[in-house]
């Protein structure tokens, strides 16, 4: 149809970019952790990208899939701690200012196992930035607990990447599976 008329009219020396080039365009020849500086500014409003994850946790530990890729995630400690606070979507100084008051350790520590872990996720687009929505207030039991019990030392957030099932979580469930052997149990061929 139309994407066929025109790439017709493509002459020999043009493609339509793959995706490690749209990545590289869209990202402007930016060598900063986020496309649009190298820290987040304090309005932008953290939350998770509800239309490529989902995400539960269990037991203390924050699993997350990106349907779209078929990498799953693991999120424990700190990691899941930061995780809780951005699905009630929070801005960076908040959460930055929580972990100061839950955690041990210096802003400057903190801030920087912060902006690493955000980037991080970012980059796997588990999380967006927003400017338009209000970022929740600070909890103050949180505050209240922190001054009152001694603080655990913090730890630095690790995101943990998996991608040995990706084949399995990008199958279509209802298509590509064999319907004798049911899911998860590819057609042969």
């Amino acid at each position: 149809m139309l994407i066929n008329k025109w790439y017709k009219t493509l002459n020999s020396h043009e493609w339509l970019p793959i995706e490690v080039e749209w990545e590289y365009a869209s990202r402007a020849d930016t060598t900063t952790s986020f496309y649009f500086s190298e820290t987040m500014e304090k309005s932008q409003v953290l939350r998770v990208n509800s239309t490529q994850i989902v995400c539960e946790t269990i037991d203390g530990e924050v699993v997350i899939v990106n349907l779209d890729k078929g990498y799953y995630y693991s999120l424990l400690k700190t990691g899941a701690e930061v995780w809780s606070r951005i699905e009630r979507q929070i801005d960076r100084y908040s959460l930055i200012q929580e972990m100061t008051q839950i955690y041990d350790g210096s802003v400057e520590e903190i801030t920087a196992g912060m902006d690493e872990f955000l980037a991080n996720l970012q980059q796997e687009e588990l999380i967006i930035t927003d400017s338009d929505t209000k970022s929740v207030d600070i909890n103050n039991s949180t505050a209240k607990t922190a001054q009152t019990t001694e603080r655990p030392r913090f730890e630095k957030p690790i995101l943990e990447k998996f991608t040995d099932m990706e084949d399995l979580l990008l199958l279509d469930p209802i298509h590509e599976v064999d319907v004798e052997a049911g899911w998860p149990n590819a057609k042969t061929t």
